[in-house]
């Protein structure tokens, strides 16, 4: 059960970060969420128990957080809705990789 609540709370800090990340951006503006939106983040790596789980939960910080700050590109007019969100998806994956890496440095 301990090892389920880790995980747990993990993943409900990742998420918050990621959020307060997405929402810093230049779409809603709430530029002071970026000042505390790394914080729930370095706390996922400071507890996490293995390399492992610091690069998948730091893989997962950045896909969340520019799944969000990308999302405009799954409604442009000029691409399908299905190809515009795969569209977002590959760039997201393509762009968030250094992030796992990032979170092994960190941690």
């Amino acid at each position: 059960m301990h090892m389920r609540n880790h995980i747990l709370i993990s993943l409900g800090l990742v998420v918050i970060s990621a959020v307060l990340l997405g929402v810093s951006y230049p779409s809603l503006s709430w530029w002071p969420c970026a000042y505390v939106g790394l914080i729930p983040w370095l706390i996922v790596l400071k507890r996490s128990r293995s390399n492992r789980e610091a690069m998948w939960f730091s893989l997962l910080m950045a896909v969340i957080w520019h799944m969000i700050c990308l999302s405009w590109l799954g409604s442009l007019g000029t691409l399908p809705v299905v190809g515009g969100w795969l569209a977002v998806l590959a760039l997201t994956l393509f762009v968030t990789s250094s992030y796992a890496i990032l979170g092994l440095m960190v941690r």
